[in-house]
């Protein structure tokens, strides 16, 4: 498996569609997520941009997932393959005495 980056670009003005769309896309990124195809998934404070890191075979299997967004045809994203990816490791947080 490779390690992906993904930079989607967002329009400027959401539709009225769009914004019906936003619980679904979400539900569908948990749910890559808990597969862990999606590693994390970042959006600006602007709401122009979305950032993604994704695990896959190659581009068209990148693309095959961000096709499953609700939200698809308003995306312009840009798929960075990357060297490494490195993060912290999720579980349970450190015990402290304090």
């Amino acid at each position: 498996m490779n390690h992906f980056y993904i930079e989607i670009s967002l329009p400027e003005s959401l539709p009225d569609e769009f914004i019906r769309k936003i619980p679904k896309q979400r539900a569908i990124v948990d749910e890559w997520m808990q597969k862990g195809v999606i590693m994390n998934y970042a959006l600006s404070f602007d709401r122009s941009k979305l950032w993604i890191a994704m695990l896959g075979e190659n581009e068209t299997e990148i693309n095959k997932v961000l096709d499953t967004f609700p939200l698809r045809k308003y995306m312009k994203p840009q798929i960075f393959r990357l060297a490494f990816y490195q993060g912290v490791a999720p579980g349970i947080p450190a015990f402290s005495l304090n």
